[in-house]
Parts: C-alpha cells; sequence; structure tokens
C-alpha cells in the first residue's frame, strides 16, 4: 500500500466522520472547510504551508547538514591525520568510506516500517542523538576494526532520516508541493560539505594537539555534540503524521485542515490493501521504483569523489589548512545554483 493512499485514505474518513452533514462529496471547488468561504480556506491554506515550511522543512534543512557533516567529515580528517594515527593502508581507508553505505542501506526500509508506527517527531529525533553519539566515538577509534564498526553503525543509524524526511513531507504535502521542499532540503548536501571544510580548517589550524588531542579527534567531538544538541532541538520541532495528533506550532483547526486538504489529492481512493507484505510488493513489483533506484545509483556514483576531495585539492601543491578552505568555496557556488534551481523549478 502506497503511503500516499493511506494518507488519502485517512483524510477521507476524517472528511466523512466531521464534515459529512455539510456535504457527502469531496470535489476540489464543492467542499468547505468547518463551513467557511473558499477565500478563506485559500488564507489558512497559505498560513499553513508556511508555517509547515518554516518549522519542519527549515528543521529538515539543518539536521540534513549534520547527517551529511557526519558521515563526509573523515574526508577533511584524513587531511589532519587520521589515516596515519589509525595506521590505515589507502584500501583500508576507502574500505572505511564505503562501509558506511552498507549499513545505510540494510537499515533503510526497517526504519521507514518502525517509522509509519511510531510517533516521528520522537523517532526521529532519538536516531538523530543515536547517530551523533557514534560520530563521536570516532574520536576515541585507534585501528582499522574500531573505525570500520563505526563506520558501519553510523550508516546504519543515520539510514532513518532521509528515507524518512521524504516519508513525513508526502504526508504533509500535496504531490504538487513536493518537489520544491525535496530539492531546498536536499540543499543542504552542499552546505554541510562547504561548512565542514571551513569549520576542519578552524579546528585543525587551531587545536590540533591541544592538550595533546589531535585536530581531527576534536573535530569529530564538536561535530558529535553539535548533532546531538540539534537533536534534542528536533524533539520540539518535527511534527509526526498529520493524523497522528497536533503539534504546538498548528492550532488544532490548522492540523485537522492539514489533513482535510489531502484527501483530494488521491481522488478520494481508500486502499483497503495493507501490511507490510503488500507494501513491499506494490513498490518491487513497480517498474517507477527501479528507475529511480537507478537514477539513485548513479548520483550516489558521482558524488563519492567527495570523500576524496580534500585530498585532491592537497596534490596541487596547496597547505591542509589551504585545500579545506579551498573546497568550501566549490560547495558554497554549488549552493547557491541548487537553491537557485530549487525555486524556479
Amino acid at each position: 500500500m502506497s503511503f500516499s493512499k493511506k494518507m488519502g485514505a485517512e483524510a477521507v474518513e476524517y472528511v466523512e466522520n466531521n464534515f459529512a452533514m455539510e456535504s457527502p462529496k469531496i470535489e476540489t471547488g464543492l467542499v468547505t472547510f468547518e463551513g467557511m468561504t473558499e477565500e478563506a480556506v485559500k488564507v489558512m491554506e497559505k498560513k499553513l504551508i508556511r508555517k509547515v515550511d518554516l518549522y519542519f522543512i527549515a528543521s529538515l534543512f539543518d539536521l540534513f547538514i549534520f547527517n551529511i557533516l557526519d558521515r563526509a567529515n573523515i574526508a577533511s580528517a584524513r587531511l589532519g591525520g587520521i589515516q596515519e594515527d589509525l595506521d590505515l593502508s589507502d584500501t583500508q581507508y576507502q574500505t572505511a568510506v564505503s562501509i558506511l553505505f552498507i549499513g545505510y542501506f540494510l537499515g533503510q526500509i526497517p526504519s521507514n516500517i518502525v517509522l509509519t508506527r511510531v510517533k516521528s517527531s520522537i523517532y526521529l529525533p532519538i536516531a538523530i542523538l543515536v547517530w551523533g553519539g557514534i560520530s563521536l566515538c570516532t574520536a576515541a577509534t585507534h585501528n582499522f576494526i574500531s573505525i570500520i564498526l563505526v563506520r558501519f553503525f553510523l550508516g546504519f543509524a543515520e539510514s532513518s532520516f532521509f528515507a524518512g524526511a521524504l516519508l513525513l513531507i508526502s504526508s504533509w504535502y500535496k504531490p504538487s508541493e513536493i518537489a520544491p521542499r525535496v530539492a531546498i532540503m536536499y540543499c543542504g548536501n552542499t552546505v554541510a560539505n562547504g561548512f565542514g571544510g571551513m569549520l576542519a580548517a578552524g579546528v585543525l589550524s587551531g587545536l590540533d594537539g591541544s592538550a595533546g588531542i589531535a585536530g581531527w579527534r576534536r573535530l569529530y567531538i564538536i561535530e558529535g555534540a553539535g548533532t546531538m544538541f540539534i537533536g534534542i532541538l528536533a524533539f520540539f520541532l518535527l511534527p509526526n503524521f498529520p493524523r497522528s495528533g497536533p503539534k504546538r506550532w498548528l492550532t488544532e483547526q490548522e492540523q485537522h485542515y492539514a489533513e482535510f486538504r489531502l484527501a483530494p489529492t488521491v481522488n478520494n481512493e481508500v486502499d483497503e490493501v495493507g501490511g507490510i507484505k503488500a507494501g513491499l510488493k506494490d513498490a518491487v513489483s513497480d517498474v517507477k521504483v527501479w528507475a529511480l533506484v537507478f537514477i539513485q545509483i548513479c548520483i550516489l556514483s558521482l558524488q563519492t569523489w567527495t570523500y576524496f576531495f580534500p585530498t585532491i585539492v592537497n596534490t596541487l601543491w596547496h597547505g591542509k589548512i589551504e585545500s579545506l578552505l579551498l573546497t568550501a568555496l566549490v560547495y558554497i557556488f554549488g549552493f547557491v545554483t541548487s537553491l537557485s534551481n530549487a525555486l524556479i523549478a
């Protein structure tokens, strides 16, 4: 069962239970919400979308920055000496980079299954706290085995966020509203890599060797602690699904309308085929899903250079700090172009 149909079915049920006396049909332009005029409904919808954008999408943008930062900072740590301190060969370093995605792959589907059965405003912040703690533990690694274990479990913990964020976005927005929101959230990727380079440059230049602690270890401590801090804030910012109860930044009326307005987007269909098995069967047998899988594989394959970018720049006769700062400039330009494309798409 597709999640959009499930949410649509719940919205239809809500309409039938609460607005049946006002209008038995659920068609755009024929149903009024709580007896409001069409103009008043439009005003409420704009206000609702602004609120959800401000609290929800802005929060996802910030959280995605830390999601990328904690997995990609190994590239900056390499210039800070992590490979030498842990006595890693080039092959072992590359294995440490890639093992994260094994855990990430294994965790995504189970995580989304869990997410549909618990409160996302609790589940995702807990996941953020966990991966922040694991990332922080990287500072305590001392050999190949320890970095492999930390990176694997970091990937498994991080897997809940991006897929879960897409699931949540699809439950709060109409299909026509989803793409620009996902694009804006994804711009956090370039911000993370750019900011990560500048932060690493500052830490490695000013704190390397301070109190006998290597700069790359300090980097993991700072970024891991930052992730855990923003994970605490996420408890207050992230919403549940529209039907799962009110969020403090929405009024009760806005919460009801968030569910009500999604009904027409699925033509008021009620999908009565439920369960994990049926949903998995629908996903595996859908050609569009496999097309998106192929596209995602191509995109992620192209992005792997980011884990070696500081090292590549460093080979151009630049110092380590200069190399990190130069990589930041590339990502700043990438953020501007990505955000511009998202807003005009």
